[in-house]
């Protein structure tokens, strides 16, 4: 993140508590930016362009890299981004979650383009990377506003677009689902913004031009978002997305495939596991997870300090049966 937030960022710990019959809980430190209330500066007010609600089951993962020719950054100078990102990924939690969820025209328009083709595959291998080159959005929807601007929206659900190239819509209309088609490696839909051909950020309201906000404080009046919509996804800040018991190890892509792929707890377990999956770590946080036991110690973990600032990052602790410390 940058300076000023990485600097309070290094001395948080993030804290995962839980008891074996209750949900896990979590306490964490965030250093979070104010907005203030004003109208977008060119005309054009985007609307939230997926069905759901911001963080509670949808987060924004990737915002734009405002600096493509550089080192990648978000608009707060950050890492919740990766080279020559042009759009926001705003994810699910898992692709189970993603099902049926609707993805939204931010604005109101003419369809230039869709497209609806392409399976739905993580991609999880160079092979899977090589089969989608050129169709990277996978399925999606362009839409045209008038005076230069458009919205394109990607990694939709095959089958499920449901607008043609000439359709008039309104904001809010219902365009397809959240899929996974294309270049994606979990549920989430990509919107790009586009003035005149050239990739503009949402929440600066501007083309990408190496310009960000170390403290996180952008000009209200130019952002892109209707107000509760930018206060809803606001700047990227460290977020516990889920935390549980197993019985048996998980992984990123077992809970990014949802929790057909995690071993249940049940009775007859002979591991008890404790996990966490955490956005937008920074280097230098701490993670520590801790569970009471109906027999036993607690079991505790407190993980070393992040050696580099991560998108995604699964903790997990456990104890055998039997196993008493």
């Amino acid at each position: 993140m940058g300076s000023m937030m990485r600097g309070l960022r290094d001395r948080q710990v993030l804290m995962v508590a839980a008891r074996a019959d209750k949900p896990a809980v979590t306490t964490i430190g965030l250093l979070a930016a104010c907005w203030l209330a004003a109208a977008p500066a060119f005309g054009l007010e985007l609307q939230l362009p997926i069905d759901c609600t911001p963080g509670k089951g949808c987060f924004v993962q990737n915002h734009p890299d405002v600096d493509p020719g550089g080192e990648p950054r978000d608009f707060t100078c950050g890492d919740a981004t990766f080279a020559g990102l042009t759009g926001t990924d705003i994810r699910l939690l898992s692709v189970e979650a993603a099902k049926g969820v609707k993805v939204l025209a931010a604005a109101a328009g003419v369809v230039r383009g869709a497209r609806d083709d392409m399976a739905d595959h993580l991609m999880r291998t160079d092979a899977d990377k090589i089969a989608i080159a050129g169709r990277e959005c996978g399925n999606g929807v362009v839409i045209t506003h008038g005076e230069g601007w458009e919205t394109q929206y990607c990694q939709m659900r095959l089958g499920s677009v449901r607008v043609h190239r000439g359709d008039k819509i309104a904001a809010g209309a219902w365009l397809g689902d959240v899929g996974q088609s294309g270049e994606t490696t979990f549920a989430h839909i990509h919107i790009t913004v586009r003035h005149g051909g050239r990739t503009v950020d949402p929440f600066l309201g501007q083309p990408v031009s190496g310009i960000c906000h170390a403290d996180g404080k952008t000009d209200p009046a130019a952002s892109l978002w209707r107000k509760d919509v930018e206060e809803a996804l606001g700047p990227p800040v460290t977020r516990l997305l889920e935390a549980g018991f197993s019985g048996g190890q998980v992984n990123e892509n077992a809970l990014e495939d949802g929790h057909s792929g995690v071993p249940p707890l049940v009775r007859t377990s002979l591991e008890l596991v404790l996990f966490a999956r955490i956005m937008h770590l920074a280097k230098g946080d701490r993670v520590r997870l801790r569970a009471e036991l109906p027999l036993g110690p607690p079991i505790d973990l407190t993980a070393q300090p992040v050696d580099h600032d991560k998108a995604m990052m699964v903790v997990a602790i456990s104890r055998s049966r039997g196993q008493t410390d």
